[in-house]
């Protein structure tokens, strides 16, 4: 798992889906399962502080100012 150039700042596991998020704003899906990625969000809109994940969205809440609360939503085909 070497995606993440800096910090990871967040992990969120879902199921058997883990979801990372780090300082250069991108967010990447894992399966946990087999260890593969699934899936990369490559610019986050603004740094993450905060990430909650579940079925079909990522919520990411931000640090900078005045605070930015961004949802990502998506399907996941099995």
């Amino acid at each position: 798992m070497t995606e993440h150039i800096g910090v990871v700042r967040c992990l969120h596991l879902y199921g058997n889906r883990l979801v990372s998020g780090g300082d250069r704003k991108k967010i990447l899906v894992w399966d946990v399962a087999n260890g593969k990625l699934v899936n990369v969000v490559h610019r986050n809109p603004s740094l993450l502080h905060k990430i909650w994940v579940n079925e079909t969205k990522v919520i990411t809440a931000s640090p900078e100012s005045p605070g930015i609360l961004t949802i990502l939503s998506y399907w996941c085909i099995n």
